[in-house]
């Protein structure tokens, strides 16, 4: 949503319209399309007397999308807690970069 907001507002400065003054009316038509819990947490985060601005929320809605992404990578499909830790060294000799599985009987070590 946010990218769509900067490419409109990209479009319409290329057709010559003066969009610096528009920094209030942005902000609040970005703030208009945010879910509860993303306003809210809006909120939180600006915290002060001054209104906020369009840079503000675009900053604010950047750095909350990449917390979420990272949320979103701790899970599986189904929900679960996935241990980054133990996710990312497998055990499995067919996962391994220096153990050859092709033969069950003979485990060759190998370096890429």
């Amino acid at each position: 949503m946010s990218d769509t907001f900067n490419e409109n507002l990209s479009a319409l400065t290329t057709l010559g319209y003066n969009t610096d003054n528009w920094d209030f009316i942005l902000m609040n038509m970005l703030l208009d399309r945010l879910d509860q819990n993303t306003l809210t947490a809006f909120e939180m985060h600006h915290a002060c007397t001054s209104v906020p601005t369009y840079k503000d929320v675009r900053e604010f809605l950047l750095k909350h999308c990449t917390a979420l992404e990272s949320i979103a990578s701790s899970f599986d499909k189904k929900g679960k807690k996935v241990d980054n830790i133990k996710s990312q060294f497998s055990t499995s000799p067919r996962n391994s970069n220096f153990v050859n599985s092709q033969s069950p009987r003979s485990k060759s070590a190998f370096f890429c």
